[in-house]
């Protein structure tokens, strides 16, 4: 559930109109709107990538060996949480040599996704519009006083004492 919540995150934040590029195991006729050359690169932990002992960060190994094979490549932002998720989202044109690179996990198009559809919307220019509930506080709400109020119990009149006494 976490991984399909950030990668929808990851989608949402790069996505943009129609179809991409793609490696020969994405199928175009899936019905989903790739974004054209966009892709996130997953990275193996350093320890897993052969030769990469001279790098301090897996992504700067799997740089090396892109720009070694002549791959050119855009970085649009790196993501680098140990344990969690390392890699990056990149502009890219061959896919396929990327997917041979020592060290890329896994290699996914940017999805375009949809914003939903707002169910109910209305303007509102008067704070007495009958669109505006009584009492919208979302704390009010919360804890009931919405229904108190409702009743006609505002609280006015009523006094409230502290009595504050401590040993020592």
């Amino acid at each position: 559930m976490k991984s399909l919540v950030q990668w929808t995150a990851l989608a949402l934040a790069f996505a943009g109109p129609t179809l991409a590029t793609l490696p020969a195991r994405f199928e175009k006729g899936s019905g989903l709107p790739f974004v054209p050359n966009k892709f996130i690169i997953e990275v193996d932990n350093l320890a897993n990538i052969p030769d990469a002992r001279k790098f301090f960060r897996s992504l700067d190994a799997v740089y090396s060996s892109l720009r070694k094979r002549g791959v050119g490549l855009d970085v649009d932002k790196e993501f680098d949480s140990a344990g969690l998720f390392t890699g990056a989202s990149v502009t890219l044109r061959d896919v396929a040599t990327v997917e041979n690179i020592p060290g890329v996990k896994a290699i996914r198009p940017v999805v375009k996704v949809q914003p939903p559809k707002p169910q109910f919307s209305k303007r509102v220019f008067d704070k007495n519009d009958p669109a505006v509930p009584a009492d919208s506080l979302s704390t009010h709400v919360m804890t009931g006083v919405d229904k108190l109020h409702a009743e006609g119990l505002s609280g006015k009149g009523v006094k409230i004492g502290m009595s504050v006494s401590t040993w020592s």
